[in-house]
């Protein structure tokens, strides 16, 4: 192929010098005015085995392979690559290789073959590619390297190094396509993508999804991990029709997490996680909040195993935007906030009600007590209050039951009045109480002596556990 194209070369070079002498197939001594070609407005073909090879024809322009050239076409290769065998057999167009620069430095690179184009109205390509799966490939430190410089800020200036346009009607297409085989023994990447300096404006990536959908600008397919942080975009400049969440409590309660596995055996095509997940089931979201649930389309993986194309055809799914319920848990959270600042001060009103009524009734009772005089020589019932006070495991509760009373009993009771436990007291006398937290919870309580149903004496013990 590097002969043909060497011959080629020296054939046009060849052309431009004029000489009146027959030309010889071993070799001619020139003087540098010698032409070899056409004169008139006819073609030049180069045969062999009868067969046209390499075409000039009347414009310059040059073909290998081809006889019907391209009118922009300065250079035209074609090739009909050969029935495949069982071994490994490349078939190239052009091959160009460069060796022997030992000291190849940044300054002084090897370039194997070097696309430029100037002048173009910022619409020029140093290269272009189009292929199968495949627009350029190349083994060593660069398969393929683009760089783009010059660009300014004005009007639609750009610099780009390596731009890949996919379209047309096939189900597939890939702008830029890259992979790093899985059994290497060093770190591949199948892109890789680097911004450096301070200067504002550098992206390693960038992703465009103009038309929104089902596509996107990424779709990763497994893991993604990172360092650094993840910023979405949330300028107010970019918002319109800004409102406040409502009801977010409501709708939250309405949402069904799950734990679950995902298939990842059933659908080849995807890489799933294997162990256990937790998360949400799509459609259940989207009934509560449809706004945060997108149709998506699978793209298809072409270099999925060994190297052969995948066979799973695109197919739609919803996925869940989770970041997107995290203004509305925020709102659910205070909501709730609000929900329990309020119970807070009914509580606070209540207890203050609740203490107002229990002094209320100590009065009542004192003066209910002080009113009632003592039958049988002044020996009056009385209530002492109890010891120790608080108490965790038991207290002592002291009283006096004049020898005429009939009938008495103590009473525990929490601060809401209700009866919580009555003892029966069957002596005469001074006597003590031994009462025992048991199944009281800790808190303030109130304890009443009753004697032939005369209330002698309120007081309050609390538990203290």
């Amino acid at each position: 192929m590097r002969k043909v194209l060497f011959l080629s070369l020296a054939i046009v070079a060849i052309t431009t010098n004029a000489a009146a002498q027959s030309w010889l197939t071993a070799g001619n001594t020139l003087t540098g005015t010698e032409k070899f070609g056409s004169t008139n407005n006819k073609s030049l073909d180069i045969v062999t085995n009868n067969t046209v090879r390499m075409k000039i024809n009347n414009k310059g322009n040059i073909g290998m392979g081809i006889t019907t050239l391209g009118v922009n076409d300065r250079l035209s290769v074609k090739i009909t690559a050969p029935v495949p065998t069982a071994t490994y057999t490349m078939t190239r167009g052009i091959f160009a290789e460069v060796t022997g620069n030992a000291t190849a430095t940044f300054n002084s690179p090897t370039v194997a073959i070097y696309g430029k184009s100037n002048n173009n109205n910022d619409w020029g390509y140093g290269g272009y590619f189009e292929g199968d799966l495949y627009g350029a490939y190349g083994k060593g430190k660069y398969g393929f390297f683009g760089y783009g410089t010059g660009a300014s800020f004005t009007g639609d200036d750009l610099a780009v190094g390596v731009k890949g346009l996919a379209e047309g009607d096939d189900i597939i297409n890939y702008g830029v396509y890259g992979t790093a085989p899985s059994d290497a023994s060093a770190y591949n990447y199948g892109v890789a993508a680097y911004a450096g300096g301070s200067f504002f404006g550098n992206y390693a990536l960038l992703a465009v999804d103009e038309l929104g959908g089902p596509g996107a600008a990424g779709f990763f397919d497994g893991d993604i991990e990172y360092t650094g942080s993840i910023f979405d975009v949330s300028d107010r400049q970019f918002k319109t029709n800004i409102k406040d969440l409502d009801n977010a409590l409501s709708r939250i309660n309405q949402l069904q997490p799950k734990s679950y596995d995902m298939k990842a055996d059933e659908f080849g095509g995807l890489t799933f996680g294997r162990n256990d997940e937790m998360g949400f089931i799509a459609q259940e979201v989207q009934e509560v909040f449809p706004e945060l649930v997108k149709s998506c389309v699978s793209p298809v993986d072409p270099y999925t195993m060994g190297g052969q194309p995948s066979k799973t055809e695109p197919f739609e799914f919803l996925a869940v935007n989770y970041v997107g319920l995290i203004p509305v848990l925020t709102k659910g959270i205070q909501e709730q906030q609000a929900m329990i600042n309020e119970q807070a001060n009914v509580i606070k009103t209540q207890e203050a009600v609740i203490a107002d009524l229990v002094a209320r009734v100590s009065k009542l009772e004192t003066k209910q007590n002080s009113n009632i005089e003592a039958v049988i020589d002044g020996n009056n019932a009385r209530l002492e209050q109890n010891t120790p006070n608080p108490f965790e495991g038991t207290t002592a509760i002291g009283y006096f039951i004049p020898e005429y009373t009939s009938s008495a009993k103590l009473i525990i009771s929490d601060m809401t009045g209700k009866e919580i436990k009555s003892i029966d007291i069957n002596t005469i006398g001074d006597g003590t109480i031994q009462l025992t937290a048991g199944a009281l919870s800790a808190g303030n309580y109130t304890y009443t002596l009753v004697a032939d149903g005369v209330v002698v004496g309120t007081k309050f013990l609390s538990v203290a556990k």
